[in-house]
């Protein structure tokens, strides 16, 4: 996570966990590892230095839950974070 923290300001990083933990209170805790496979994912699209970086985050993870009325749920929690 050191590498992470040099790459990402750390408001940026303390909202991305921040949506981290409402991912996991909706998926359960197998949802772990997609959250480092999203991360690494979204890493590689470049530079993330403000919200809307961490809102593309969010994005990303939300596309992993298949269901709507789930994913609607973490989307609504997490959009709270980024303010």
């Amino acid at each position: 996570m050191s590498e992470v923290s040099r790459e990402v300001p750390s408001r940026v990083l303390a909202m991305c966990r921040a949506i981290d933990e409402e991912f996991l209170a909706i998926v359960g805790p197998f949802g772990a590892l997609v959250v480092e496979e999203v991360r690494e994912q979204w890493l590689g699209l470049g530079k993330k230095v403000n919200a809307t970086h961490a809102a593309q985050y969010l994005q990303l993870l939300a596309d992993q839950i298949p269901n709507e009325q789930r994913r609607q749920g973490f989307v609504t929690k997490s959009l709270r974070h980024l303010r």
